[in-house]
């Protein structure tokens, strides 16, 4: 047995709040909301309760027992405030076409991993600045193989009932198992494509201050993306669009909105380019593969038309709205300060200022001891215009360490939807100087 646990973070229920009355009086009375380790990752709290870690990889061996832990802090401090009152549960849970994250009985499927688990503690009063510990026991069958998953809901109950709004908080950890028989394929299947060629809008020039309203002005490309594995996939998709006597012609990186694809499941990818196509007919190759390489390729082929109308207009509008491949980054350098033996994560956002998507890689360059002690979480992202990216990054500093600067950078090598004939690609490094004191 292997357990794999995120590092720490914490997610308030009180900070939530807001964004669950919002759901109750737009959307459905049950107020959920999954506080997934990608959706909501913060480093401090001011109240409420707070649960560490938000997401947990169990691998195990088919009949055997595994264990993992939830730890429950009560980050209210001073003894004259309220106790918090806790359930824990097992719940089911799906994420929809579209990334969107679903719970309940009604959401059952057949690779829940409830059925296996035991939890020691089902409901708590946690005292003010007191933390608790529960305890999950895995039983996996003996006849099983690949993922399966669930998550543990950690409810808030509201203090009182009455007329109005009573709202409860909630916070979930997923619960991934993966049972471990032999080593597995990850496999795709592209199961429809679409395209939807620019629709140029009545005016002067494009919106700066948010892309993503500028999407129509290029060409929109859509897929989806079933796992017919039994493994999670961590989808990575390219559409390539060849000219007639077969020259790659323009790339554009794919996104999504949750990449992670669990068994069974189907997820859309889109990608825009805002480029012009000249005149034309032209073959769209959509290809998809996994960010392990462990897995084979989905590829699927569809034709599109270009006619010189259209691309006439959709040349001029190109030169008169010219764009640069960009990528907004803040901070634009990281420097700390940190004891030995300090442990601390640092968040760099990250946004696509661009009408096309981008996709960029992150990489750590140095000499210095840094390369021990720098981890990049997720090295890889790919960004629609308009959006926004939080690039995680630990930093672990040895008890051993030696008092002094240690210098690097993070190198983002992007690279924008665009025609091969031009230069869609762009370095962005940012300077690190970690001071380390006794």
């Amino acid at each position: 047995m292997f357990l794999k646990k995120n590092n720490i973070r914490y997610c308030s229920l009180q900070l939530c709040l807001r964004r669950s009355i919002f759901l109750y009086l737009f959307s459905h009375p049950l107020l959920l909301i999954f506080a997934m380790i990608y959706l909501l990752s913060i480093s401090t709290v001011q109240g409420g309760v707070a649960v560490s870690p938000l997401q947990q990889q169990i691998d195990m061996k088919p009949g055997h027992k595994a264990e993992f832990f939830i730890t429950l802090s009560n980050v209210r401090r001073s003894p004259q405030q309220e106790p918090q009152k806790l359930q824990i549960e097992l719940v089911d849970f799906t994420v929809t076409l579209d990334g969107t994250l679903k719970f309940g009985e009604e959401y059952k499927h057949n690779r829940s991993a409830i059925q296996w688990i035991t939890l020691d503690i089902k409901e708590l009063v946690l005292e003010p600045d007191k933390e608790r510990k529960i305890k999950g026991t895995i039983t996996a069958p003996y006849q099983v193989e690949g993922d399966y998953w669930c998550a543990v809901m950690i409810t808030q109950p509201p203090p009182t009932k009455g007329p109005g709004v009573n709202v409860a908080l909630r916070t979930a950890c997923g619960i991934f198992v993966r049972v471990n028989r032999r080593n597995y394929i990850e496999r795709f299947s592209i199961e429809k494509t679409e395209v939807s060629l620019p629709d140029f809008q009545t005016k002067d020039s494009k919106n700066q201050s948010n892309p993503s309203e500028n999407l129509k002005e290029g060409l929109q490309i859509y897929a989806d993306v079933k796992n017919t594995g039994i493994i999670s996939c961590l989808g990575l998709g390219t559409a390539s669009i060849y000219s007639e006597n077969g020259r790659k012609t323009a790339s554009i990186p794919m996104h999504s909105n949750r990449r992670h694809i669990q068994p069974g499941h189907t997820r859309q990818y889109q990608g825009v380019m805002s480029a012009p196509l000249p005149p034309g007919d032209y073959t769209i190759k959509f290809i998809f593969d996994s960010v392990s390489k462990r897995g084979r390729k989905a590829v699927e082929g569809k034709k599109l038309h270009i006619d010189t109308t259209l691309a006439q207009e959709w040349d001029k509008q190109s030169k008169d709205n010219p764009e640069d491949v960009s990528l907004k980054v803040d901070p634009a350098n990281i420097e700390k300060e940190l004891a030995n033996g300090r442990f601390t994560t640092i968040f760099i956002s990250v946004s696509n200022p661009n009408s096309s998507t981008l996709r960029a890689n992150c990489e750590l360059q140095t000499d210095s001891a840094l390369k021990k002690w720098f981890q990049i979480e997720s090295k890889d992202f790919t960004l629609a215009p308009g959006m926004r990216h939080s690039i995680v990054n630990h930093i672990n500093i040895p008890k051993s360490a030696l008092s002094g600067d240690y210098e690097g950078k993070l190198i983002l090598k992007v690279q924008k939807a665009g025609l091969s004939e031009q230069n869609n690609e762009k370095v962005v490094e940012i300077p690190i100087k970690i001071k380390v004191i006794q």
